[in-house]
């Protein structure tokens, strides 16, 4: 048996019993304890199962690990409180609040409400959402009052689940993240099946490192004879069907990994885990950094497009790697002299892939990893900055190594929370000026953007920024991903000294200049609110479909259909559930099409968002519910 953490500190930990004991007395919870919770998951989990076994449809991540499980938990019991649910609504302890008392908190906290171009939703636009922002206020006021009743949380705590979530070798856990969901396909099953196979062939190497046992004198061939840190690592030439494998339990503290190499279609380089207990944690703390240039203006004179980087792990000009079953942080809080909101603050990634002197870059997969406390620059939209970005550079010779970008990249099973700015982004080019217009042709794509890009299975909670977007993608899969309470800094509060920057917009899961882009069974909940704030957004690009999609109160509204550059847009079976702010924001586009979806709309909340009109749309057989508090 062993002991698996369910939160990234102590204190939250502590806060989250906090929760699961109010929730319990307003009656949303039976059981507030921690093993109530595993036991949640695992009903939650096999329920999930069973429905793609079914083929049912369901939202969101088709597995949640205990970390990404709690964030879900905690943000559904808030909803449910400040929405409010029926049981709350019994135990009388929602409090409503007066036209007085909103103006007051519109007044006191005017910095929250800030448009794009500096100026501010007025009181009417946001009277709805202050109501639940003080909500959220007695809300956390309450969990405060509980914590002193939560002293005692034991943070770790052990499960047969647990154990099987933990222990698992670089070999086998692509196979294991297939037989979470049974209903996958068996192509991706067969390819790990292959995979697997490929790191037994003579010629490759297993390095293995441990922060407790290991010495850097080693040759690391050996568990017994590991290396003791990233550095060591860093000086090894790795080839295809390599193996790094990172002791569970150690931390890497100020270590970084910087890979170049490349491994085979079937022998990738993989860097992974072995042993028992918590995942391996490579925390950066603002180290490894290293100099981005697109090589040419971006398609806007505010956005950076040079400096320095600090990422945990970079794949530079790398390909055929996988990332697996890591912990990885980069929060350099300690930075003399840096301030949360500057400026020139420091661009700082989880993870950073980047294209540039090899032409096409195949096969990268990133799978199962957790990524947190990423203090990144909230202003830069485009530089490699949040949990995970991917970017392609200007090469030295393009006529020689021809257009950088990716070939199979995937993106499954991530945890990603409270990171600056981005959750997930793939793949802004400097090649952007060839996606110009709004027809899109294949052949673009073909010579300058990315094919086969795949995103799914992710959770990202608590991105500053944007939470999954997919950028210059041909025909990319974005699908059972969650983005929850996700644009959080995207206000005059935290975005407070942007200079000439700009670029305070946000939203849920969207995507940039792709061709044909599906987005299926995605939910979003909570975005806070900016100039953008809703779940999702047809932004500039050709043939975007959202279908059999969710979202739940997010303060931007549903959905935007972005400019007159987003055309053959549909957005077809999705679900809103008191989206506030504005449903949906046509936003001056041609020919958006709505079909089959049914909004939940409370009221007072008006279908077209406020100065977000302007476009042409069709709606077929869609359904409007009103709702009432």
């Amino acid at each position: 048996m062993m002991r698996q953490h369910y939160s990234i500190d102590d204190m939250h930990l502590r806060k989250a019993q906090a929760a699961f004991l109010f929730a319990q007395k307003i009656g949303l919870l039976e059981d507030p304890s921690l093993d109530a919770l595993e036991e949640r998951r695992q009903q939650h989990n096999a329920k999930l199962q069973k429905m793609e076994v079914e083929g049912k449809i369901f939202y969101g991540p088709r597995y949640f690990s205990p970390s990404a499980f709690l964030q879900y938990e905690l943000t559904r019991l808030k909803l449910d409180f400040i929405e409010p649910c029926e049981a709350v609504r019994r135990s009388g302890l929602c409090p409503r609040f007066s036209d007085e008392e909103r103006r007051e908190f519109y007044e006191v906290n005017l910095d929250l409400f800030g448009r794009y171009h500096g100026d501010c939703f007025s009181y009417d636009e946001v009277a709805q959402i202050i109501e639940k922002r003080l909500r959220e206020q007695a809300y956390e006021q309450m969990i405060e009052e509980l914590l002193p009743d939560c002293e005692d949380v034991i943070c770790e705590f052990e499960t047969e689940d647990a154990i099987e979530d933990e222990r698992r070798d670089t070999s086998s856990s692509a196979l294991n993240s297939c037989d979470r969901a049974k209903a996958g396909s068996d192509r991706d099953r067969d390819r790990a099946v292959e995979a697997a196979k490929s790191y037994m062939t003579d010629t490759a190497k297993t390095y293995y490192v441990s922060a407790r046992t290991g010495d850097d004198t080693n040759d690391g061939l050996r568990a017994d004879c590991a290396f003791a840190s990233l550095f060591a690592v860093q000086r090894i030439a790795l080839h295809p069907g390599d193996r790094v494998l990172l002791e569970r339990g150690s931390v890497f503290h100020g270590q970084f990994l910087q890979i170049t190499e490349s491994g085979a279609k079937d022998a990738p380089i993989v860097i992974g885990a072995y042993g028992e207990g918590d995942a391996p944690r490579i925390d950066a703390a603002g180290q490894g950094i290293w100099y981005q240039d697109y090589g040419n203006p971006l398609d806007s004179p505010t956005h950076v497009y040079h400096g320095y980087v600090s990422s945990a792990v970079l794949l530079y000009d790398a390909e055929y790697i996988t990332l697996e079953n890591l912990e990885i942080m980069n929060q350099a809080a300690h930075i003399l002299g840096e301030r949360y909101s500057q400026c020139d603050k420091m661009n700082r990634t989880g993870i950073a892939i980047v294209a540039r002197d090899k032409g096409v870059r195949h096969g990268i997969t990133l799978r199962n990893l957790s990524i947190h406390d990423v203090e990144g620059n909230v202003y830069d939209k485009h530089m490699n900055n949040g949990g995970i970005y991917a970017t392609a550079l200007r090469p030295t010779d393009e006529e020689a190594t021809g257009v950088p970008r990716y070939q199979d990249m995937t993106i499954e099973g991530c945890f990603v929370y409270r990171v600056s700015r981005w959750g997930i982004g793939v793949g802004y080019t400097y090649a952007h000026a060839a996606f110009q217009g709004a027809e899109l042709t294949e052949a673009t794509f073909r010579k300058y953007g990315h094919e086969r890009l795949v995103i799914r299975d992710n959770y990202v909670k608590s991105a500053g920024g944007d939470g999954i977007t997919a950028m210059y993608a041909l025909r990319p899969l974005i699908e059972h991903n969650m983005a929850d309470s996700v644009a959080c800094e995207i206000n005059d509060r935290i975005y407070s000294e942007p200079g000439n920057k700009m670029g305070k917009v946000s939203a849920g899961i969207w995507p940039w200049k792709c061709k044909d882009a599906l987005f299926r069974y995605n939910e979003v909940v909570n975005t806070r609110l900016n100039q953008d704030g809703m779940a999702y957004d047809a932004d500039s690009g050709d043939g975007t479909v959202y279908e059999y999609n969710y979202s739940r109160q997010n303060e931007g509204g549903c959905v935007m259909f972005c400019l007159q550059e987003a055309i053959h847009n549909r957005f077809r079976h999705n679900v809103s559930y008191d989206d506030l702010g504005g449903t949906i924001s046509p936003s001056e586009n041609p020919d958006a099409l709505l079909e089959e979806n049914v909004f939940y709309v409370r009221k007072g909340v008006p279908f077209i968002r406020k100065n977000m009109g302007g476009g042409t749309y069709t709606e077929v057989n869609n359904r409007i519910i009103e709702i009432e508090e």
